[in-house]
C-alpha cells in the first residue's frame, strides 16, 4: 500500500496531467472515432485506466501511453460492449467547437469512410504531426508498413 502522500502526488500530476493534455487527447479520440460522444467515451475509459495504474504510466510517458490505449481501444469493437454508457469521469466543461465549412466537411467525411488503422495514421501523421518513429511506436508497426497504409489511404482520398 502507497503512503498518502504518495497517492497525493500521483493525484496532482494526474490533475495537471489532464488540464493540460486533455482538448488534445479528445481531438486526438475524435479523428480516429469521428464522433465526438464516442471520443469522450473512449478517453473517459482510457483516462480512468491510466489513473489507477498513474504509478507505473507516469514513467513509461503518460501521452505516448495514453495515445496508443486510445487506439487500440479506437480500433477494437468489443470495447464498445464493455463501456456501455456511463458518467464521464474526467472531462472538463466542453469548448466551444466551431462548425467546419463546406469543404473542411467533405474532408472528414472521406477520412471517415477509411478503414479505423489508415485514418489513425493519417491523423498521426497530418494533425498530430508525428514523424514516422513516432507513428511507429504508437501503432505498433514497423515504419515500412505505416508508410504502405499512408499511401494507400492517401490514394484512397484522392479517389474517393
Amino acid at each position: 500500500m502507497r503512503k498518502p502522500e504518495t497517492e497525493q502526488l500521483y493525484a496532482d500530476e494526474f490533475r495537471v496531467f489532464l488540464e493540460n493534455r486533455y482538448a488534445v487527447l479528445l481531438r486526438f479520440g475524435y479523428l480516429l472515432t469521428g464522433d465526438l460522444a464516442e471520443a469522450e467515451e473512449l478517453l473517459d475509459s482510457v483516462l480512468a485506466n491510466a489513473r489507477r495504474h498513474w504509478h507505473f504510466v507516469r514513467y513509461a510517458g503518460a501521452e505516448v501511453h495514453v495515445r496508443k490505449r486510445l487506439l487500440t481501444l479506437a480500433l477494437a469493437s468489443w470495447w464498445r460492449v464493455l463501456l456501455g454508457s456511463r458518467r464521464k469521469k474526467y472531462a472538463p466543461p466542453r469548448a466551444e467547437v466551431t462548425a467546419p465549412d463546406d469543404e473542411t466537411a467533405a474532408m472528414w467525411q472521406r477520412l471517415a469512410g477509411l478503414p479505423r488503422l489508415q485514418r489513425a495514421i493519417l491523423v498521426l501523421q497530418y494533425d498530430e504531426n508525428l514523424p514516422l518513429p513516432g507513428i511507429s511506436e504508437i501503432v505498433g508497426l514497423p515504419p515500412k508498413r505505416i508508410t504502405r497504409l499512408a499511401t494507400e489511404a492517401l490514394h484512397r482520398l484522392e479517389t474517393a
